[in-house]
């Protein structure tokens, strides 16, 4: 999985010691990061195949130019697949054709907490931790479709709740002032279950985050139905 570790609570704050994973098992690390210059030293690109290391890129400074990621005074080691030949080594003063999947935003956010973000800002975390190759990415979606989908749960619940209350029940206001508490707890016992299966994997993102808006709603229109059937 991806990781940026470093020090700082983010914004341009420099950082030190970042390490990305990206797609086609190559790993970036960064020494240090500075965020107003959007530069980086101490720059080197691993790229694997299974535990075998089949080239390695070093640079003394990474600096964001024009939309792109610019190297300076690097070498490149390619090591091919023979271990008892020497690496071919190519030395450069400058490049600016690397293919990184990141941003210096993506290196200036700080995402201790992702659940403290807004929408947009975990939309771009999201999309941040994609282009950084991050496979495992369940949790943060089963969150990002949470948000959506908890904002329709008041009114389906308030919908159950009064299916519940047109019916005639002994005990009047308190019985239906128990109902709607149990009904909100049901609820949440319903939300918990279904997002542990989805950060699990067990369960899509989408179906873990709507999975108690749709069974509420379901239950909430056959109790009015039948409400309405006994009027």
């Amino acid at each position: 999985e991806a990781t940026a570790l470093g020090r700082g609570s983010g914004g341009n704050t420099p950082r030190t010691n970042i390490v990305r994973q990206e797609r086609g098992g190559r790993l970036i690390q960064l020494g240090y990061y500075d965020g107003e210059q959007q530069t980086a030293f101490t720059v080197s690109l691993d790229r694997f195949d299974g535990a075998r290391l089949v080239n390695r890129f070093d640079a003394d400074r990474l600096t964001f130019r024009d939309g792109r990621w610019v190297a300076e005074s690097g070498m490149f080691r390619d090591f091919g697949t023979d271990p008892a030949r020497a690496p071919r080594v190519v030395t450069f003063n400058e490049i600016d054709t690397l293919t990184i999947g990141f941003t210096p935003e993506d290196l200036t956010r700080n995402y201790a907490d992702a659940s403290l973000l807004t929408l947009p800002r975990l939309t771009q975390f999201i999309d941040s931790q994609r282009r950084s190759g991050v496979e495992d990415l369940d949790k943060l979606l089963v969150n990002y479709h949470a948000r959506l989908s908890l904002p329709f749960a008041s009114v389906i619940v308030v919908l159950f709740g009064v299916a519940l209350a047109s019916q005639k029940k002994r005990g009047g206001l308190a019985v239906n002032f128990g109902l709607a508490l149990m009904i909100g707890f049901v609820y949440l016992i319903f939300l918990r279950v279904s997002q542990t299966f989805g950060y699990s994997g067990a369960m899509p993102p989408l179906v873990a985050a709507w999975f108690a808006n749709l069974i509420f709603l379901a239950a909430g229109l056959v109790t009015l139905r039948r409400a309405s059937q006994q009027s």
